[in-house]
């Protein structure tokens, strides 16, 4: 049995699991505890590690078993579920994409308000993607400057 807690941000939800917990094939196991109907149910995993320097390291494997660097609101869930569980409101916590300082702005009860700075925007080049209502152009945008956001 591997116990978790179930955290959602902006309508994103993960499971958060300590890493002494993770199984040898970490992507398979998040892949399965993700599936919304033979699982759990998450978008995500949020694997909870020890870290120096920081107050947690954790590594995300997303819902169909890959890893990504960050998640914005995943990170907002690990730094709830810490503070639920007695730590500072003051996080640094280490990500793929670097360590992330989190800040609580406000609690009230299981809602939590934190900002992070997520880095500087990095404007990629233009795309253009085949979907089934036609073909759409975009521009990759890599992440958000410094937000608020209520879990």
């Amino acid at each position: 049995m591997v116990p978790f807690t179930k955290a959602s941000a902006c309508g994103n939800d993960f499971l958060i699991i300590d890493g002494v917990h993770a199984p040898a094939d970490l992507f398979q196991f998040s892949k399965q505890i993700c599936d919304r109907h033979n699982g759990v149910g998450a978008d995500g995993v949020e694997w909870l590690f020890p870290a120096q320097g920081a107050d947690m390291r954790i590594r995300l494997i997303n819902a169909d078993g890959t890893e990504a660097e960050i998640s914005g609101n995943g990170t907002r869930c690990v730094a709830a579920y810490l503070v639920n569980n007695g730590h500072s409101g003051n996080l640094a916590i280490q990500t793929g994409a670097g360590t992330k300082l989190c800040e609580l702005v406000l609690r009230d009860g299981n809602g939590f308000e934190f900002e992070m700075d997520m880095g500087e925007p990095q404007v990629g080049d233009e795309l253009s993607i085949q979907t089934a209502f036609g073909r759409v152009q975009g521009t990759l945008v890599s992440t958000a400057t410094r937000i608020t956001w209520s879990l």
